[in-house]
């Protein structure tokens, strides 16, 4: 049930034109699922994340921990404007983030986040873990 509440919550930062389209397997209301193909999409989401397809969306997967800052992605110089940080899901809530060496970078619902050209975008767990765990950011291409 966990990874399909997951699952769920991914898609819903994902394009529709992508995630849908190009899942493995989909599923309507009363469908029965069998583990084998919620991990075919699961593994082809991690595809999506791994290579950082391009799309309407730049979506990034990190490694998370909460005993230190983890890279995120690093904004290409050839990034007109900056990308913006349009969503995120991680499994352990809220992150904490950090722009280069500035200090920590506090995230509110109404506030937009942009990491500009060259600038490198960090993220760690706010709350204390014990293992790592994955972050997928999603960000607007300026």
């Amino acid at each position: 049930m966990k990874r399909l509440t997951a699952l769920s919550l991914l898609l819903g930062f994902l394009p529709w034109s992508v995630a849908i389209a190009d899942l493995p397997y989909t599923f309507e209301a009363g469908d029965p699922i069998r583990a084998s193909e919620l991990n075919s999409n699961f593994e082809y989401l991690e595809s999506l994340a791994a290579t950082g397809a391009e799309g309407p969306l730049t979506r990034r997967r990190a490694t998370l921990r909460s005993s230190g800052f983890n890279e995120v992605v690093t904004v290409p110089d050839t990034a007109t404007n900056g990308w913006v940080l349009s969503s995120y899901v991680t499994g352990c809530g809220d992150p904490i983030l950090r722009i280069d060496s500035d200090p920590q970078v506090a995230i509110t619902p109404d506030a937009e986040l942009v990491v500009r050209p060259g600038e490198t975008l960090y993220a760690k767990c706010s709350s204390a873990l014990t293992e790592t765990t994955v972050g997928y950011f999603m960000f607007d291409e300026q």
